[in-house]
């Protein structure tokens, strides 16, 4: 193939390098906050697009820029997405040993570019670079991690391992053959096909990293609903989940059974208003409305019916939640109906006179205290009837 040829597949190398950069940066910015690593991905694919870059201006621009800058910052960025790889599978970061290859791979093309000048040396070394940080992908993926990594990323390492085949028959043909010329834009048909192939395997070895993304995102995801799965059937209270549209019950667990007295099957796929749990509709809504307005409720007090008419008490929260893109009502019931009962026991003897059952100076003080209260606020107009019983005392004494 003639120069012309050779120049346009590197011009269509570019563009799709640059393409799939693009693509691994949004991937970048959609999980910087969730996943390591990725940020190294960004840097890696940018970088290798700008390498492409700087070669394609072979020419234009100073041959070190072009040939030293432009390979170097190739293997960079390889070896930035490796590092960004190890990160983001929780290894530690190969940061020194990728240091010295790229020192060890700048030396070479320096001596191949200005003390001995050779294409075919320069294009072994950058070929050379190339496969030793594949094989460290390679051995990353297969052997570093653990098998739930492994299976995440299978796809990247075939994606590698492709590289890393197409790169050893490149360094096969230049170590028995060489370029052939001094011009690397009249290479011959065999490296044309070589960096055609490159081309095809960066757009695989992107899609690739899409995927492993998507699937580790998955996984947690249904990790995080099997977590709330378990904790939503194992808590000590009821819990009911609920449709915000229309308040239709999707689901509630075995305390919340035992508290309203309904079983799962005769709730779930019902309305909440349907079944007229709910002592009064209006405090119904009104909890709705707080819900809407505050996005939670928080400890109300709650009069409920149970499935055989019983009224209790229950303690109710709630909270807005996402489930599969749709807003649903989170809501815990705690039944204090005893706690109650016992509660106003105990005021009920505070306040009254256990003999005569009437109330007492204490309960007296703090009514005359919320009455006086509403006087002074609003006017309300009061009447205080004191009454004298003669010979009270004999009444007691003698009863």
């Amino acid at each position: 193939m003639d120069a012309i040829s050779m120049r346009t597949v590197w011009v269509m190398m570019l563009a799709t390098y640059s393409i799939c950069s693009f693509l691994v940066i949004l991937l970048w910015l959609q999980h910087r906050r969730r996943y390591g690593g990725t940020h190294l991905w960004a840097a890696g694919f940018a970088g290798q697009a700008l390498g492409v870059f700087l070669i394609v201006m072979r020419g234009v621009i100073p041959d070190w820029m072009s040939i030293i800058a432009g390979n170097a910052s190739i293997l960079a960025g390889a070896s930035l997405t490796l590092i960004g790889l190890e990160l983001f599978l929780g290894q530690k970061g190969s940061y020194r040993k990728n240091a010295v290859l790229l020192i060890v791979f700048l030396a070479v093309q320096i001596w191949g570019t200005y003390v001995q000048p050779s294409i075919t040396l320069r294009a072994i070394n950058s070929t050379a670079g190339l496969i030793a940080v594949f094989i460290l992908c390679i051995r990353l993926l297969v052997f570093k991690v653990g098998p739930e990594m492994r299976r995440l990323a299978w796809e990247v390492a075939l994606a590698f391992s492709g590289y890393c085949a197409l790169s050893l028959v490149r360094l096969a043909h230049l170590l028995s053959a060489g370029i052939g010329t001094p011009d690397f834009f009249r290479a011959g048909a065999f490296e044309t096909v070589i960096f055609i192939c490159y081309s095809l395997f960066f757009i695989i070895l992107t899609h690739s990293f899409t995927f492993m993304v998507n699937r580790r995102l998955i996984k947690e995801v249904n990790a995080e609903k099997d977590k709330f799965a378990k904790a939503f059937h194992s808590a000590p209270f009821g819990m009911v989940i609920k449709r915000m549209s229309d308040g239709l019950i999707l689901d509630i667990n075995e305390e919340y059974e035992k508290t309203t007295g309904y079983a799962a099957s005769e709730m779930v796929g019902k309305t909440m208003p349907s079944m007229q749990i709910w002592e009064r509709d209006e405090d119904r809504r009104a909890m709705l409305e707080e819900l809407i307005s505050n996005g939670k409720v928080h400890g109300l007090e709650a009069a409920l019916k149970t499935r055989n008419g019983s009224a209790i008490t229950g303690l109710y929260s709630a909270e807005i939640i996402s489930i599969d893109g749709e807003e649903a009502i989170l809501s815990t019931i705690n039944d204090i109906t005893q706690r109650k009962m016992m509660e106003e026991r105990i005021r009920d003897i505070s306040t009254r006179d256990p003999l005569t059952d009437i109330y007492n100076r204490r309960y007296i003080l703090e009514r005359l205290a919320v009455i006086m209260n509403e006087h002074e606020r609003v006017g309300r107009v009061f009447t205080l009837a004191m009454i004298d019983l003669d010979h009270f005392k004999e009444i007691n004494d003698t009863w």
